[in-house]
């Protein structure tokens, strides 16, 4: 798991950090993370890794779980999904902005579904899929600092996002240690490239 920790964080790219939000305390006092790969555990597998039913996923970390690993205990952390991957759907935006609005910072990860890069898995746009952007637009709003977190198997188009958020990472999918080492960029306890 070192390694596979080690490599993952070298791999996470670092595009912007203008406000120089990154890297987060350890002590900051509530977090919001927020998006529809926050929680997601196979996805972090990419879409070339075999898919057996009887593997324990147990042993792949979620950005979710790295974050709470790494956050001192007096760290409240907040969770909010905001939207689906790919649906139209703008239901959950109301809950991402209500935790959104109770934090000192916002952590949201968006990107691709795992499976729709790869072998004959071509796509007419490559812009962040569903109404993922119309969430970071709204949240936004809320003048927090926002650290977006993209994970995909390929470069994807994000303007709108690239010109108005000062804090882009781009983790790809990082295996089975992604969310320790997206923790450990985040937190600066490993130094991006």
């Amino acid at each position: 798991t070192k390694a596979a920790r080690e490599i993952a964080a070298k791999s996470i790219v670092l595009l912007k950090n203008e406000k120089q939000v990154l890297p987060l305390s350890k002590e900051t006092k509530t977090i919001a993370f927020i998006g529809p790969m926050v929680q997601l555990k196979r996805a972090n597998h990419g879409f070339w890794a075999v898919d057996l039913k009887d593997v324990d996923s147990t042993y792949i970390v979620s950005q979710w779980e790295g974050l709470q690993k790494k956050v001192s205990k007096n760290t409240k952390l907040l969770y909010a999904k905001g939207c689906g991957i790919t649906d139209a759907s703008k239901s959950g935006f109301k809950e991402a902005l209500a935790i959104a609005n109770q934090s000192d910072v916002v952590i949201l990860s968006v990107g691709e579904k795992y499976d729709m890069s790869g072998e004959a898995k071509s796509r007419s746009t490559i812009n962040l899929p569903g109404v993922q952007e119309d969430l970071i637009k709204e949240l936004q709003k809320t003048g927090k600092p926002i650290v977006i977190l993209i994970n995909a198997g390929r470069p994807l188009v994000f303007n709108w996002t690239a010109d108005n958020m000062p804090t882009i990472v781009y983790t790809w999918w990082l295996g089975s240690e992604a969310g320790n080492a997206i923790a450990d960029v985040l937190f600066g306890d490993y130094n991006p490239s």
